[in-house]
């Protein structure tokens, strides 16, 4: 082989190797973002649940948040949950070790029958709202009462007397 020949082999082995140095390179970038990106995502959905949440014993069908407002004063602690369409009868409300769950179920069953054209319907709509909101330790959650009008559930819990003297 000339002289000129293996200049050129060496110098493409050259290039060859350094363009597979950047293809290693860039991979290993494009994997190192890859697993920040799933970490973020992670970390993200981590944070964002409540873990102190207790497991319900109903299936999450279509289950929404209500909207919440909170208000504190000097005498008493006040939630108010907004959940329109909701009767009465079917909000549940308990009272856990360091809050209060709220649940509310709407089943809704809809029969059609047309014997003449042998036509049966039968549909069923599952929905409802869960909220979970953990209550400081100077609420007294013994005295809650609760009120519901016009599609707004409050909750008011007085403050317990702390034992400091004015």
């Amino acid at each position: 082989m000339s002289k000129t020949l293996k200049s050129e082999v060496v110098n493409m082995k050259k290039k060859i190797n350094k363009n597979t140095a950047l293809a290693t390179t860039s991979q290993t970038l494009y994997d190192i973002e890859r697993i920040q990106n799933d970490l973020d995502s992670f970390y993200k959905d981590f944070l964002s649940r409540d873990f102190l949440m207790p497991k319900f014993d109903f299936p999450a069908f279509n289950f929404r948040t209500p909207l919440t407002t909170f208000n504190e004063t000097d005498k008493e602690i006040t939630a108010k949950l907004e959940i329109p369409g909701a009767n009465k009868e079917d909000i549940k409300i308990n009272k856990l070790k360091n809050g209060i769950e709220v649940k509310v179920e709407n089943k809704k069953e809809h029969k059609t029958e047309n014997k003449k054209k042998d036509f049966y319907e039968y549909r069923k709509n599952y929905s409802g709202y869960y909220r979970y909101f953990s209550v400081p330790n100077n609420a007294d959650t013994k005295k809650l009462i609760t009120t519901y009008k016009n599609g707004v559930l409050e909750l008011k819990m007085p403050k317990k007397a702390s034992g400091k003297r004015k």
